[in-house]
């Protein structure tokens, strides 16, 4: 398998998906931004100008990517994925993502 195919933050070292230890602090770097109010955008414009890459050689950075990692609950912990934030960290982001959705009341069948 290549890299490419795993969670941003982990790598494959002997055969095992093991947490890669400067992504995965970039992890954690955007959910605490997030956590402290930092907009989708703005994270996803600060990584692109400090030209951190998603993929070896790629650096595009954009807020549907960032929002799919903090939803990722992956990011907790599986029997593949070896934890990076907490449990409770994870909660926090999935309330504050919750109470800023304005579109829950949309009747979209209308």
């Amino acid at each position: 398998m290549k890299n490419r195919n795993i969670l941003y933050g982990y790598c494959y070292k002997d055969g095992r998906i093991t947490v890669h230890e400067r992504d995965s602090e970039i992890v954690k770097w955007i959910c605490q931004d997030y956590l402290n109010g930092k907009s989708l955008s703005a994270i996803a414009n600060e990584l692109n100008a400090r030209q951190v890459e998603y993929m070896d050689g790629v650096i595009g950075w954009n807020k549907a990517r960032i929002m799919r990692m903090l939803e990722d609950v992956r990011y907790v912990g599986d029997e593949r994925y070896p934890s990076i934030i907490d449990q409770e960290t994870y909660e926090a982001l999935r309330r504050l993502k919750d109470s800023k959705n304005k579109k829950k009341e949309v009747n979209r069948q209308a």
